[in-house]
């Protein structure tokens, strides 16, 4: 696991420079931050154990990852572990419960913070299967954990690196490290699949309608 350098201040005057603007310098960059890791890298700074202990709750995540599949969500888990216990459970739940806010990390860390009977989560970390969005980059921060952990990049609304990394703004009174790469490939996998197994899906129906509208042509 390679430790980049310690993020900057991008920005000291607000008028500098535009959030589209940083957006880009930070993705151009990679992942800033005060210890952004990644996993794709040499392994300098992640104990054997520690290394499988992250891929276990990971694991977990991925658990509840597939409980979403099961529901027809698009495959997402995260757990809060405190102490070496998980605190808190989720999977993305946006479309049966009609809330766009019911991604797999808030799901969690709202639970997190029951179980603590606190909304700070200092001593808590996060595993999440995908790179959490900028909505999740908020409320992580808003939470206090003290670290999360993702498995797969999600290219166009990650806000953990990909697009940028809110974690690290230094403008922020609290900045998250983050390591990425655990699991990854079955975090990666469970998406190719779901979406697959969808795109073949809505061609049948496609299929089956342009058979029923035939059909339905014969009679008139």
């Amino acid at each position: 696991m390679k430790e980049l350098k310690e993020g900057q201040n991008l920005r000291k005057n607000p008028d500098e420079k535009t959030y589209s603007e940083l957006g880009k310098e930070w993705g151009t960059k990679g992942k800033q931050g005060l210890v952004a890791s990644s996993l794709t890298g040499e392994d300098a700074n992640m104990s054997a154990k520690n290394l499988k202990d992250a891929e276990y709750f990971m694991s977990l995540a991925i658990e509840e990852a597939k409980k979403a599949e099961e529901i027809g969500e698009v495959p997402i888990g995260a757990v809060v572990v405190y102490q070496g216990k998980v605190i808190g459970r989720g999977h993305n739940k946006r479309e049966s419960s009609y809330l766009a806010t019911s991604h797999a990390e808030l799901l969690a860390i709202n639970e997190a913070n029951k179980n603590l009977n606190a909304w700070r989560l200092t001593d808590c970390d996060l595993y999440v299967t995908l790179e959490p969005c900028p909505m999740c980059s908020g409320a992580i921060i808003l939470s206090r954990l003290r670290h999360v952990y993702f498995g797969a990049r999600d290219e166009k609304a990650g806000c953990c690196g990909s697009l940028m990394n809110l974690l690290a703004d230094q403008r922020f009174n609290h900045q998250v490290p983050l390591t990425e790469g655990i699991c990854q490939e079955q975090c990666q996998q469970l998406l190719s699949n779901f979406f697959k197994t969808l795109r073949q899906r809505q061609q049948k129906l496609k299929k089956a309608r342009q058979v029923t509208k035939r059909w339905l042509g014969n009679f008139k």
